[in-house]
């Protein structure tokens, strides 16, 4: 649990730097986030490293898939995020939703440095948040 949340740390800076959406691009309904993420520098070995950095790119991705969703706009012209303060189930559903996206691709470079590429479905976001197109 410790490392997670030296790797949320870690990420805090690359998060920051992260265009608004985070969005890479679109394909059809599919959209498509990069995560990325570094190792610790006290991991214990080479196969430690690429998990940790993965999982943070994971992490990184879906913080930037999460504040997408937050800025949709519901039926009424609130945003997610809003609605998110309000109501618990539209959290919980937020939550079920980043469980579920999907990792199409996943590179780590000479310094075991991860990048994913992370899709998901707008429709469903759409359909199942009751937010506008």
């Amino acid at each position: 649990m410790k490392k997670l949340i030296v790797l949320a740390l870690l990420a805090a800076p690359a998060l920051a730097l992260a265009a608004p959406t985070g969005l890479l691009y679109k394909k059809g309904r599919f959209y498509f986030f990069e995560g990325n993420g570094r190792p610790p520098a006290d991991s214990a070995n080479k196969t430690q490293r690429l998990s940790l950095s993965e999982q943070a790119a994971v992490l990184d991705g879906k913080a930037k898939i999460a504040r997408y969703i937050d800025g949709l706009k519901t039926k009424d012209d609130r945003t997610l995020a809003e609605l998110k303060e309000k109501d618990d189930a539209v959290k919980t559903k937020v939550k079920v939703f980043l469980d579920g996206v999907e990792t199409v691709k996943t590179d780590w470079d000479g310094e075991d440095n991860c990048k994913v590429i992370l899709k998901i479905n707008r429709k469903n976001i759409i359909k199942s948040l009751n937010a506008k197109e």
